[in-house]
């Protein structure tokens, strides 16, 4: 069996501080350069309304490529975490402190709930895209390595 490459957690660190300060932002500074702990907190917007905040973020350790964010929708159900990809995002308003995602909140709600404590292979990501009704993504295939 072939499994993506081992995650890691990215998740909100207080005694660390942010690597870009404010006085960075405005200067001439990529408005789009972000560090991943800006985000941590963010309510998740669905396309019907809020569904849940932003509790970590799942990384490629070869790649670092974001492979999934993690949402916690406990303010909303009986607290589960579910996985959200990157290309399903439609944007972030740094203002408002929120993510906006191109999914229902009943698709979030009834999304497999993420376990910590397994990894995710592909034949995970090929269920949460399926649930999602979600194609699979053969750029995905195309980083696994064989384990």
């Amino acid at each position: 069996p072939q499994f993506v490459s081992t995650p890691s957690v990215i998740e909100p660190r207080p005694d660390v501080p942010d690597p870009l300060p404010e006085t960075a932002l405005q200067e001439d500074v990529d408005p789009h350069l972000r560090a991943c702990n800006m985000v941590m907190g963010y309510h998740i917007v669905a396309s019907d309304g809020d569904i849940g905040h932003v509790k970590g973020i799942l990384v490629d350790e070869e790649t670092w490529a974001i492979r999934y964010f993690i949402v916690d929708t406990s303010n909303w159900w009986l607290g589960h975490q579910v996985l959200i990809a990157p290309e399903w995002i439609e944007g972030v308003s740094w203002s408002e402190e929120t993510v906006t995602v191109d999914l229902t909140r009943q698709a979030v709600k009834d999304a497999p709930p993420y376990d910590p404590a397994v990894t995710v292979d592909l034949q995970q990501e090929s269920e949460i895209r399926a649930h999602y009704g979600r194609a699979d993504d053969p750029e995905r295939t195309r980083i696994a390595s064989p384990r």
